[in-house]
């Protein structure tokens, strides 16, 4: 059987990572050589070495450069070849002073085209025996964002040199043999409908591209600043917030007027804004904001104090207006006609994501049903049942708290899901109802509605806290995500 072979660099320019494989049979190589398959094509070796991370791939090639001038000093440059249309060349580095072979895949488009285009590319590197290309050193998979300022990008320390003019053991020939070697070039170049796919913002202009600025950090308040921002794009809120009255206040004194000059420099500022007169009219002091805290907690904090703040003004009880859901729990005879249910008003509603693909799967997940064998019906007496919850009543904003971890009884740990999820794709259909139950060929959500849902803003933080909001125009909801936990979600465009 074919092994995966990875080579594990200590530096590489940019300190890029090495892609984990998958598979029991993948095999960890130190600093060594591997051999491939002869029926392995470009394509199967390329999916089998390189990550998926499900992203569009735009154009795939493999380039082979044949290097009959190996020298030990001095810079070597490739015939250039195409990808999705640009030319691009590979770069090979050496001198007497090396212990690495240092390589890197450069554009040749100009300065100008890069800067139009910034090009997402995932890459990958072999060197390999010019004779018997089953012989062959094998690098991590690199992403990088090609733009007019990083117009090349690969490793200072791809491979040992002296790994590389020496056979392994077992093998009869060395990568470098006769003054020759063969390099291959794995290149896939991605579709980024986002524009800020491996992106390093480094002078990047957020109030211009964007429309929208941040928040800056205080320490660890960035699960704060994901709600903050949340609560700052929904429309209904921020003009609430901003009709109660404040007059005669000091921002330090009050969290309404703290909050509505939060917002207002939101809208503002050209640069990201700062929290310091928010997390003092909560009353916090410098131990508060260096200690990181439940964002679902401080979402409800935030809520129960704007509200009982807003008492007595025009915009008294719009937080329950905007984000109250009231779900119906019921009991339901399958032979008698007999039904016992309750109904509940919740600002969260708490969704799983261990084994779920999407946000759809966890909401079809929360409306399943289980099956009672001795239900009591009263003067039906005990009957065959099921069990379950349906939405009742849907707010213009359905806040949901996504949760990432699921307890392992094997380990006797709870264990955080780092599995792809996705939010819901422009095209797919949500149905919404608020009658229950359904059937096993209706939606998992409803029966009246059928919409199309239209993504209008996320945010995403990539280590505690995330979050996203996604607008389904035609029923007028919006669901905002909220996400605890150490992994980045993906959203799915």
């Amino acid at each position: 059987m074919l092994k995966k072979i990875l080579h594990v660099l200590p530096h590489s320019k940019g300190e890029l990572k090495p892609s984990m494989l998958d598979g029991s049979d993948s095999v960890l190589v130190i600093n060594g050589t591997g051999r491939s398959s002869n029926k392995d094509d470009d394509a199967d070796f390329a999916a089998k070495h390189m990550p998926d991370d499900g992203h569009d791939i735009k154009d795939f090639k493999v380039f082979t450069w044949k290097i009959h001038d190996w020298k030990q000093d001095g810079t070597l440059h490739s015939p250039k070849f195409e990808c999705a249309g640009l030319k691009w060349h590979l770069i090979l580095k050496l001198n007497d002073t090396s212990t690495h072979l240092s390589l890197f895949l450069a554009t040749a488009e100009s300065p100008d085209v890069l800067i139009a285009q910034n090009e997402c590319v995932e890459a990958m590197f072999l060197a390999t025996n010019v004779e018997d290309p089953s012989i062959y050193a094998i690098g991590p998979t690199f992403q990088h964002r090609y733009t007019g300022k990083d117009d090349d990008w690969g490793f200072h320390r791809f491979y040992l040199l002296k790994d590389l003019l020496k056979p392994e053991e077992g093998q009869s020939k060395a990568v470098v043999e006769g003054n020759s070697m063969q390099i291959k070039a794995y290149v896939r170049l991605i579709n980024d409908p986002t524009g800020v796919l491996w992106h390093s913002f480094e002078g990047y202009d957020f109030k211009k591209e964007t429309g929208s600025v941040g928040l800056l950090n205080q320490g660890a308040t960035s699960y704060m600043n994901a709600v903050l921002q949340v609560m700052f794009h929904t429309l209904a809120l921020r003009k609430a917030v901003y009709q109660i009255p404040i007059e005669g206040l000091q921002p330090s004194e009050n969290l309404v007027l703290a909050l509505q000059r939060l917002f207002y420099h939101l809208e503002t500022s050209p640069q990201a804004v700062e929290t310091k007169e928010l997390t003092n009219a909560f009353g916090w002091k410098a131990a508060d904001v260096s200690h990181p805290q439940d964002p679902l907690e401080f979402y409800h904090t935030l809520c129960d104090t704007l509200a009982s703040l807003i008492k007595g003004t025009s915009a008294e009880g719009v937080i329950e207006s905007l984000f109250s859901t009231e779900v119906k729990f019921y009991k339901k005879c399958l032979s008698v006609d007999y039904e016992s249910f309750s109904i509940e008003r919740t600002r969260v509603m708490a969704f799983h994501t261990t084994g779920m693909k999407d946000i759809l799967d966890s909401l079809r997940h929360y409306t399943t049903t289980q099956k009672i064998t001795d239900y009591d019906a009263g003067e039906f007496g005990h009957q065959e049942a099921e069990t379950g919850s349906a939405f009742h009543s849907f707010p213009p904003y359905l806040v949901v708290h996504l949760s990432c971890s699921a307890y392992n009884q094997e380990t006797g740990q709870t264990e955080v899901d780092t599995s792809r999820y996705e939010y819901p794709a422009v095209g797919r259909s949500l149905a919404l109802s608020s009658e229950s139950p359904k059937t096993d060929q209706e939606s998992p959500l409803s029966r009246r509605h059928k919409t199309q849902p239209m993504p209008s803003s996320r945010i995403f933080h990539s280590t505690q806290f995330s979050a996203c909001s996604t607008f389904f125009p035609r029923t007028n909801l919006t669901i905002l995500a909220l996400v605890h936990a150490h992994t980045t979600h993906l959203p799915h465009d």
